[in-house]
């Protein structure tokens, strides 16, 4: 195969929208590569030029806007075993002692250093 790429790590709707899964021949079911935030970003320079009812506007469809996207995903995570089936995608299963060793290698030392990074900065890097 003459690829650009051979692995790539995206929340199920992004293969989805970027047609990766179209190309995929395999899915590692149980391997978590981390935290996606889809955070409602604003920017506060606009954001403070709104008048009050604008802002109470805004504000009071944050909710309704999480409440849709997570419903929303919450289908596709239901019909994903079919979608990967329809495709023809393998699904893998890592071993737990796989998953374990893939941490301590990998996931827990760069965790820790961008933690440490970000505290160092000012920034509460645990809590993000």
């Amino acid at each position: 195969h003459n690829r650009a790429v051979d692995t790539v790590a995206f929340a199920q709707h992004a293969h989805l929208s970027y047609g990766t899964i179209n190309r995929a021949e395999w899915w590692t079911a149980n391997l978590n590569p981390g935290t996606v935030n889809c955070p409602v970003v604003v920017n506060t320079d606009a954001y403070d030029a709104l008048s009050d009812s604008e802002r109470a506007a805004l504000d009071s469809s944050v909710a309704e806007a999480i409440d849709h996207y997570l419903a929303n995903y919450g289908a596709l995570l239901e019909k994903w075993d079919t979608v990967l089936a329809e495709k023809g995608v393998t699904k893998v299963m890592m071993s737990e002692d796989e998953l374990a060793g893939f941490r301590a290698t990998a996931a827990d030392p760069i965790r820790e250093k961008w933690i440490k990074d970000m505290e160092a900065q000012g920034i509460p890097g645990q809590e993000l």
